[in-house]
């Protein structure tokens, strides 16, 4: 991530959710400040992805029965050149 202005947070987080930070923080090496802005980016990712993926269904879906007309166009020379 590049360096760009850090902004300080308040977080409250469960007695679990925090034990099992601290474990995987001290068995990746990591301070706490790094773990959550890892976490949160990949976050962010997961968030955008998901929005790309729907807006691709979306797309898909809207262009089906183009694309089912479009085969049944070819239906007759299928086998052509087998």
């Amino acid at each position: 991530m590049p360096r760009s202005q850090m902004r300080r947070i308040n977080l409250d987080l469960s007695s679990i959710q925090y034990e099992e930070m601290t474990r995987l923080m001290a068995e990746k090496g990591m301070k706490l400040s790094h773990f959550i802005r890892e976490a949160v980016d990949d976050y962010i990712a997961k968030i955008k992805r998901e929005k790309l993926e729907e807006k691709l269904k979306q797309g898909y879906l809207a262009k089906s029965k183009l694309n089912i007309e479009t085969c049944k166009e070819f239906e007759p020379v299928d086998g052509e050149n087998i």
